[in-house]
């Protein structure tokens, strides 16, 4: 067994010490990936750190990051985002995590998001609740869509892009307001403990997802793909609230995509 829980103040000073590398290093663009977009220096040096401090944490897991990709699938999986927010970190936008899971058979078993910026931890282990910097975290109480305050991002890629275009256009009018921030993992951070009322993105990747799947959870709220399943990686997309307003978002997505969902 995996004793995370005992664990979790060497997981804080990790993440601590790979945000001051984010300060410490060039800003500026190395390269740009297809589809993906650009990649920093901090990026890189933060993955192969945490790819080694996390190895003593937990020796017997793999490792998928989102920049030098996977070693070793194993049971145990440590899923990583070095740099989830890259381009407001390039402009000097203060709004950018390191997020960091590990998943058990493909199933989140614990999530940790930290705003670099603003000095947050979000954490949460599978049955043990939500936390920010220490102290419980829930969903919030919007029943409402009318009164809802939604995120989202938009992927690279046309197709999704295009896809997201139609429910964000959908959805404008009929939520309190709409927000597209920057960072994935800190918008469901935000939804776990009520900041937003919801979350939703076609395209993502199971580094940008998988912490904010299990806070939102042990949060109270509700994560699913847009037909109400759990294929995130084959659907590549996302809908996450708070639990009361997930069926009406459901159907209204469903509406927006035109019942092609």
């Amino acid at each position: 067994m995996i004793r995370i829980k005992e664990r979790k103040e060497e997981i804080f000073k990790i993440l601590e010490d790979a945000g001051r590398i984010l300060y410490e290093e060039s800003r500026a663009k190395i390269k740009v990936k297809p589809c993906q977009g650009p990649v920093t220096q901090g990026d890189l040096k933060v993955e192969r750190f945490l790819k080694n401090r996390l190895k003593e944490i937990c020796p017997q897991a793999g490792f998928l990051g989102e920049e030098e990709g996977e070693v070793k699938e194993e049971e145990w999986m440590w899923v990583v985002d070095p740099l989830d927010g890259t381009v407001n970190y390039i402009h000097h936008i203060p709004h950018f995590a390191i997020s960091v899971s590990l998943e058990k058979n493909g199933v989140p078993f614990c999530g940790f998001i930290y705003d670099v910026s603003k000095k947050e931890i979000f954490y949460a282990i599978r049955g043990e609740g939500a936390f920010l910097n220490g102290s419980p975290i829930k969903v919030s109480n919007t029943q409402k869509l009318e009164d809802a305050l939604l995120s989202t991002g938009f992927s690279r890629i046309p197709k999704f892009r295009e896809r997201n275009l139609e429910i964000f256009a959908y959805l404008l009018n009929r939520t309190e307001s709409l927000r597209r921030l920057g960072s994935a993992a800190l918008d469901l951070a935000y939804v776990a403990c009520g900041r937003l009322d919801g979350f939703w993105e076609v395209g993502l990747n199971p580094w940008d997802i998988s912490a904010g799947i299990v806070l939102i959870e042990e949060a109270g709220g509700r994560v699913t793909d847009f037909k109400g399943g759990r294929n995130f990686n084959s659907r590549r997309e996302i809908l996450a609230t708070n639990g009361l307003l997930h069926p009406f978002l459901l159907k209204e997505i469903g509406e927006a995509l035109g019942g092609k969902v």
